[in-house]
């Protein structure tokens, strides 16, 4: 059904792959769509538009005024679209992507805002039980996050005052920009640096100097990269203040700001609060611990210490950078992208998940060893330097040294069995394959 300039439809109802596109001058009033029904604002206007299970409205260049979205239904809003007053109930979703603006949505229990690079959304109301997820390039302005609501930053900007009364804020990404907070002591201000790097940047980038009395909170992952995180700029948290440090879903306690550290399981956690109002996390290594360093799916560069590390690269095109520890990097079954391993006078030993010997092909270059995937060419591991470090192949079946490669030699089985219990063991997997 197409509403061209002029024409007015009322009640339609779309399902089952019904579509409706209301052009420029068009206006659609009242329409219910459910079961794969799409209604279309392209450059119309569409009032009290009523989206049931699977149910979608796109709204580009065009304007939708006070609709509902219901359990499994999507409101998708861009390229110049508005919407206004809408209200998403639980299980439904509003998405505001490149050159859209919500206005005044309410975000009800079990409702889901997304706002994405080039959207906006403005003076949003999140209740108990609904949840506002911004990204980077997303904006919001005058945002009410209200008890019980949660808001989950991983970039984006937050202009004018924005209220927070007993919400849940999540900071999970560095460079999220924020005007001002008002919030009482009842919320919640967790930074969540599973998936930071350390000297990233600030993670929550204030432009108002202000005190803040609510709760915080840290939660770092189990390979957590050790080094300085900037928390947060103009913050102005009072000497003393309880920042509850957690490891997963674990509780590991508390560190004071510019007071007393924390220190578990062998790894030491310090906040502090610079003159400039700047708050940092501190993470070291004890002396002997093991850690676990643990990339993206991206492009990263892991760096370990001087104790014994174990490396998870992930996807990306990383570089591994060992010390003087008796290192290991994991790499498993999937993608490894084409890594680079650095290691200077330590114990390098690459265990391969799921990998045979026969899997890879073995070339030296120069001081280097390229390790190839057979099945896939592009993903290649370049040890470099094998003089500085000693270096350990360890398949599903077999163990290589480096050196003995190098000079033709193989190892027996009863080291390879007592390697692998081992590398094993020291990398945390209970699997051997």
């Amino acid at each position: 059904e197409i509403i061209a300039s002029g024409a007015v439809a009322s009640g339609t109802v779309l399902q089952d792959g019904g579509c409706q596109i209301v052009m420029f001058g068009g206006i659609a009033s009242s329409v219910t769509a459910s079961n794969g029904g799409v209604q279309h604002l392209s450059g119309g206007i569409a009032y009290n538009t009523l989206l049931r299970t699977k149910g979608a409205q796109r709204v580009s260049t065009g304007k939708a005024i006070g609709t509902v979205v219901s359990s499994g239904a999507s409101q998708i809003i861009s390229s110049g679209g508005i919407a206004s007053a809408a209200k998403i109930y639980s299980g439904g979703s509003q998405y505001v992507r490149l050159g859209g603006s919500a206005v005044k949505t309410g975000v009800l229990a079990g409702g889901r805002l997304y706002v994405s690079s080039g959207g906006k959304a403005l003076t949003a109301t999140v209740a108990s039980g609904g949840s506002m997820h911004m990204y980077k390039g997303g904006k919001t302005s005058a945002l009410t996050v209200q008890t019980g609501g949660t808001l989950n930053l991983s970039g984006g900007a937050l202009s004018g005052v924005n209220t927070l009364s007993g919400a849940v804020v999540n900071v999970a990404a560095a460079g999220v920009a924020i005007n001002k907070i008002m919030a009482d002591s009842s919320t919640k201000l967790n930074y969540n640096i599973s998936k930071v790097n350390a000297g990233a940047g600030i993670m929550l980038k204030e432009s108002v100097q202000q005190d803040l009395a609510c709760a915080f909170s840290v939660t770092a992952a189990k390979a957590q990269q050790t080094g300085t995180y900037k928390l947060s700029s103009k913050l102005n948290v009072a000497n003393g203040t309880a920042f509850s440090i957690r490891l997963g879903t674990e509780s590991l306690g508390t560190a004071k700001v510019n007071g007393a550290a924390l220190s578990k399981h062998g790894v030491t956690y310090k906040v502090t609060e610079d003159s400039s109002s700047n708050v940092k996390l501190a993470l070291s290594l004890k002396a002997g611990s093991t850690l676990k360093v643990r990339g993206t799916a991206g492009a990263d560069t892991l760096k370990g210490t001087g104790n014994s590390d174990v490396f998870y690269g992930g996807k990306g095109n990383d570089v591994l950078a060992g010390v003087h520890g008796r290192d290991v990097a994991v790499y498993a079954k999937s993608s490894w992208g084409q890594d680079v391993i650095k290691t200077t006078k330590g114990t390098m030993t690459l265990l391969f998940a799921g990998v045979k010997a026969s899997d890879i092909t073995k070339t030296k270059s120069g001081t280097s060893l390229v390790i190839t995937r057979k099945s896939d060419t592009s993903q290649k591991i370049t040890v470099q330097g094998w003089n500085d470090a000693t270096h350990n192949l360890v398949f599903t079946d077999t163990l290589t040294q480096f050196t003995k490669y190098v000079n033709a030699a193989s190892p027996t089985m009863a080291q390879i069995k007592a390697a692998r219990t081992e590398v094993w063991a020291k990398a945390g997997l209970a699997a051997k394959a």
